[in-house]
């Protein structure tokens, strides 16, 4: 629920095509048909794994990941085996735009045009262009992380997005139900869960073999989750809890000074707070 809770609410692939609906009923239809459709991938992932392993072994016992290239290459004809292969590739392609796309949107509106508020639009796209380019390229040199890392591509991708998924849920969900959370209480919660979950994924799959912890490798990474959102929601409570005490005692200070106006014109603000915690 973790992962749902974060791909659904939280991504830019999804926020940024629910924000573009013209309507909040469009956007609510269009989330429920998209839901149906996510049970298709049992079907078009999971069962050709399981006919490749019943037809197959040793190819799949070498790599797995290859389960539905190899099925292509055996099962159809010469004829079928291009328009497969392309049908692949364009899924492949529209699922990497969407993805560049995004993250370009969020580098160019978050950050870039944050820090240079007098931007123009064409500089805008120039930068997204620049973003995404650089972006796949990072993404092209990564692939050898990925062959080294052991683990069949499913795993790896949630093992990667449970850096950040967990903290991100838990900023999300304060945000939502605490009205008292700070903008800086939220945002030390998230990059502490954050870290915390990319020591996890060097220490599981991201380091070289010999460097691993062997007691992570047979580790769920979806109780990691768990445990890396409980971490994240007590950290914000906890810090939340300390804010509110600070801000109560400066108010109860700025009371003090307000009904004694001469100690307002010869103490400060900070030995009336130190007379106060002795």
């Amino acid at each position: 629920p973790i992962s749902g809770i974060w791909y659904w609410c939280t991504d830019q692939v999804m926020v940024q095509r629910v924000l573009s609906a013209k309507s909040v009923s469009a956007s609510q239809s269009a989330c429920v048909f998209a839901g149906w459709l996510k049970l298709t991938p049992m079907f078009m992932m999971v069962l050709p794994g399981l006919i490749a392993a019943a037809l197959y072994p040793e190819e799949m016992r070498r790599d797995s990941n290859r389960a539905f290239a190899v099925l292509v290459a055996k099962l159809l004809p010469a004829g079928w085996q291009g328009p497969m292969i392309a049908v692949m590739l364009s899924s492949f392609m529209a699922a990497l735009a969407s993805c560049f796309n995004s993250c370009s949107t969020l580098f160019t509106m978050d950050i870039y045009a944050e820090r240079y508020p007098e931007h123009t639009e064409r500089e805008l796209v120039v930068v997204g262009q620049v973003f995404t380019v650089v972006l796949a390229v990072v993404s092209i040199a990564w692939l050898p992380v990925i062959d080294s890392s052991g683990d069949e591509l499913f795993m790896y991708i949630q093992s990667m997005q449970l850096i950040w998924s967990s903290p991100i849920v838990a900023m999300f969900f304060g945000a939502v139900l605490c009205t008292r959370l700070s903008s800086r209480t939220a945002w030390l919660a998230m990059t502490t869960g954050i870290g915390i979950g990319f020591v996890f994924w060097l220490l599981r799959s991201g380091l070289p073999h010999g460097y691993r912890l062997e007691s992570l490798q047979s580790f769920c990474v979806l109780y990691f989750a768990i445990v890396q959102f409980v971490f994240c929601v007590v950290l914000m409570g906890v810090c939340s809890w300390l804010e509110c005490r600070a801000d109560a005692t400066d108010e109860e200070t700025l009371q003090i000074l307000e009904r004694c106006p001469s100690l307002k014109r010869t103490a400060s603000l900070d030995s009336v707070k130190q007379d106060l915690a002795g």
